[in-house]
């Protein structure tokens, strides 16, 4: 069985925070279960929980399904699954209906993943919450009591493989063309038809005009999965510098001309640039997508204040030289006056 453990995913999957007239604290300390297995295959992996607060705290534990939220942008949608069902979360066994700790103090406690015999080959996904609320009670309420808190689930079934990733589009974000300044984002979307998930890795490297590497920046660097039966919109950001970058303010049209002619210079680049995808979608075997797009930046601030001083350079070369040359006319009218004075 091959397992990975990750400490750290998008806040959006693992804060499953939410409160209800109390304040409670805890801390999680395995956040994801990620492992290929056989069918009929036993996981047992130990949770561990922390209380932040002052005061026991009583937790219940549940699972349910996550899937695709449907909107491309890579968040789940949690949903209950029948007890019936040949599903994930009707894998996990606790040898606890419930778990009480004491404050400041840690629970650690074993979580078994039975994986049936029958298990279809695939992925599969779910989560395992805890919450200070029975969960029952929230489904008969209709809303969600208490808090709650999950580790993501998602296990491999060994077996028929079905990889089919395929590259939708690739494109800066929302089809710009001409951009003032970094940064500037690519968007890239794919859509998975197979019925595992996968997890694209690759680069994007960005030429000039003249074909010179201006910068590479890795593609997928926030690790999402992609799911089966799902798209997903990828978005990689090429910055010089995001501490110079404001977002707000740069779209802010109150700003000052001197404002953005500083946020264009932090953020300089110029001319026209090509962007170049190249990813691994593939699993077992590696199999690589690639795209391109093509997109101008032309920071006219800062080049209106460099023409501007250029004719202002010229100007003044010219005052300069108008200046030597009359000095000189004139000097050498006086030498040719005295000349002539002694000639006569």
């Amino acid at each position: 069985m091959k397992m990975f453990f990750k400490g750290f995913l998008p806040a959006l999957f693992l804060s499953l925070f939410f409160m209800v007239n109390q304040a409670s604290a805890i801390t999680l300390h395995t956040l994801k279960i990620e492992a290929s297995v056989e069918p009929g295959e036993q996981i047992v992996e130990n949770i561990k929980l922390f209380n932040d607060q002052e005061k026991p705290l009583v937790l219940y534990p549940f699972t349910e399904a996550f899937k695709d939220s449907g909107d491309e942008s890579g968040n789940p949608t949690f949903v209950p699954v029948d007890p019936d069902l040949n599903a994930l979360p009707n894998w996990v066994i606790f040898n606890s209906e419930v778990y009480t700790i004491q404050p400041g103090e840690y629970l650690e406690f074993p979580v078994i993943i039975n994986i049936p015999k029958n298990a279809e080959p695939g992925g599969h996904y779910g989560v395992i919450f805890f919450g200070t609320v029975p969960q029952s009670e929230s489904r008969k309420s209709g809303v969600q009591l208490g808090m709650k808190i999950g580790v993501l689930v998602i296990i491999d079934v060994a077996g028929d493989a079905e990889e089919d990733v395929s590259l939708l589009s690739f494109q800066t974000k929302a089809e710009q063309s001409l951009f003032n300044h970094l940064p500037v984002t690519f968007e890239t979307r794919l859509q998975n038809d197979g019925n595992v998930h996968v997890k694209p890795s690759g680069v994007i490297t960005i030429r000039n005009l003249f074909g010179g590497v201006a910068a590479e920046i890795q593609f997928n660097s926030q690790d999402g999965n992609l799911l089966p039966q799902t798209k997903r919109k990828y978005e990689d950001i090429w910055f010089k510098d995001l501490q110079f970058y404001d977002a707000g303010a740069a779209s802010d049209s109150n700003q000052s001309f001197f404002d953005k002619l500083q946020l264009e210079w932090n953020n300089f680049a110029l001319g026209y640039y090509k962007a170049s995808v190249k990813m691994n979608v593939g699993r077992q075997t590696e199999n690589y997508l690639m795209a391109d797009t093509g997109f101008w930046v032309l920071p006219w601030r800062v080049l209106t204040i460099f023409i501007l001083g250029l004719i202002l350079l010229v100007l003044l070369f010219k005052v300069y030289n108008y200046s030597v040359m009359k000095k000189a006319y004139q000097k050498a009218k006086k030498d040719l006056a005295k000349e002539s004075k002694t000639k006569e």
